[in-house]
């Protein structure tokens, strides 16, 4: 196989295989919560209210400054976005969180700032 026409088979496999790989659609899902300047707020969801499988992508969030699902997509990723659609802050313990969700290629919450580095699913 000559060199071009590898290149081109190489360049072509990478725009077609943007974000994680897996069969169909790739998919990944990132979270960031960062502290809220504004004091409490009554329209944020507390987390208390969340389902357990919820709580988890939230405390990992806090507790790493990420949250990350690729290529394997948890069910409470797309119903802990959905949650969001009205506020896009949290109340966790004694302090309101800003959000950060996107799923694939949509932003479903945007009053936290998104990550500096968009993380990896270990392609290339």
């Amino acid at each position: 196989m000559n060199r071009r026409r590898l290149l081109g088979l190489l360049g072509a496999s990478a725009l077609a295989t943007p974000g994680c790989l897996g069969s169909g659609m790739p998919d990944d899902a990132v979270v960031r919560a960062e502290p809220a300047s504004r004091p409490q707020d009554d329209t944020a969801v507390r987390y208390e209210a969340l389902p357990e499988s919820e709580q988890e992508i939230v405390q990992t969030a806090i507790e790493e400054g990420l949250y990350h699902a690729c290529p394997e997509l948890p069910d409470a990723i797309h119903s802990f976005a959905d949650r969001f659609g009205e506020s896009a802050y949290l109340r966790y313990r004694d302090t309101t969180y800003a959000l950060w969700i996107r799923i694939t290629d949509m932003v479903f919450a945007t009053s936290a700032s998104p990550p500096e580095k968009d993380p990896s699913c270990g392609f290339l």
